[in-house]
Formats: structure tokens, C-alpha cells, sequence
């Protein structure tokens, strides 16, 4: 297994010029237990981490770990696989192992949230919206589309807060009367299924 090991260095660009793919599964499938009809399902455990990038007189912390896989939900003996984890403090990517390709299948995919601490602490919130990000643009590089991010319900306001600041902004949720022109839109929900946002991605509207 070739592992790449990268600090800082990972950060991704967020300018994505991808149309939104409009599939359709006419098969019920396990995945719709997560709340949606998908593939593919892109996990993502957030951890807060003590004594980690910290030293005497450091500023960095907390620090949160990200722990991302992904697996076929509707493959009986499908294993999940480690792609990579990452080390972030709020909005900033402070460290990145990269342990495999990202060898998605065909069909939709989910990306699914999930908090070590259970609860979900304002960290883990902000570390999540980046981690939901990166993710998002090493797929959408690889032209799969993302039916929906399931995020705890607990931290859908810490995540969704973070957002716009890679140029996704909350929109109508049902159909508008006055058209919404974007890029790329994204439903997300949370694990219970009692609350859905609409993100729609605006070029240059984004904070950093």
C-alpha cells in the first residue's frame, strides 16, 4: 500500500465548474435506511485529539481528526476502505495522510457525518464542513455526484454555518418562483431526516 504523507499542503481548491448529475434508482436499496438512494456512501468520523500538533506556547488547538472511508452500502461483503485522514484545526487543514486511491463505483453517492464524541462539540462541527468539502471536490474531480450529505443532528448548524464560506449558501428548498441559477446544488440533511437544507455553490462568493 503506497502512502502519501502531506502537511498544510493539502488544502484543495473549491472553484468547481461541474453541473449537478440528476440520476434517478428505480430499485430500493439498504442505503435508503441512511435516508437516500446512493452507491456509494463516503463516511466521515470526526475526533478531537489531544497532544497533537501542539507544543509550548502553541496556538493550534483543538485539533480534530477525520477519519475518511467509503463503501458499496448495498454490497453484502463490500469492506470498507481507509482513504485518508485528516488533521484540522476550524477551517484550517493542518495535516493529511493519504492512504488509498479513491476508487468509487458507478451510481449516486452520500456523504454521511459521524462524531466520535457522540455529541458533536463546535470542533468537530467546523472540522467536518472541511473535511465535507475536500471530499466533495476530489469527487466531483472524478465526475461522481453527490446525491446528499447526511450530517448529526446535533452539529447541522456548526456545519452548515461554514459553508458559505467555500461559496455554498442556503437556498429555497422547494422550487422557487424565481429560478435559482448555480453551478452545483446540494441537499443536505440530517441522520433523523427532521431537517433538510438546500446549498447552491456561487463562484467568488466564498470566504476562504
Amino acid at each position: 500500500m503506497n502512502k502519501k504523507i502531506k502537511l498544510a499542503g493539502c488544502s484543495a481548491i473549491f472553484v468547481c465548474a461541474i453541473s449537478m448529475l440528476a440520476l434517478g434508482l428505480n430499485q430500493p436499496c439498504k442505503s435508503q435506511m441512511l435516508g437516500g438512494n446512493y452507491n456509494n456512501l463516503i463516511l466521515i468520523e470526526t475526533e478531537e485529539v489531544k497532544n497533537e500538533f501542539e507544543y509550548k506556547d502553541s496556538i493550534i488547538g483543538p485539533v480534530v481528526k477525520a477519519k475518511v472511508t467509503y463503501s458499496r452500502p448495498n454490497e453484502e461483503d463490500a469492506t470498507p476502505v481507509h482513504y485518508e485522514t485528516l488533521w484540522l484545526h476550524g477551517w484550517q487543514t493542518l495535516g493529511c495522510r493519504r492512504l488509498n486511491e479513491l476508487r468509487l463505483g458507478n451510481g449516486q453517492s452520500a456523504i454521511q457525518v459521524k462524531h466520535k464524541s457522540g455529541y458533536g462539540s463546535l470542533p468537530e462541527g467546523e472540522a467536518a464542513a472541511k473535511a465535507i468539502l475536500r471530499v466533495f471536490v476530489d469527487m466531483y474531480a472524478q465526475k461522481h455526484a453527490v446525491t446528499t450529505i447526511i450530517v448529526p443532528d446535533e452539529s447541522i448548524g456548526y456545519i452548515l454555518n461554514q459553508m458559505p464560506r467555500a461559496g455554498f449558501n442556503p437556498g429555497p428548498k422547494s422550487k422557487p418562483d424565481v429560478p435559482v441559477y448555480s453551478l452545483i446544488v446540494i441537499p443536505v440533511s440530517t441522520a433523523s431526516g427532521s431537517e433538510h437544507q438546500v446549498l447552491y455553490y456561487s463562484p467568488g462568493s466564498g470566504g476562504g
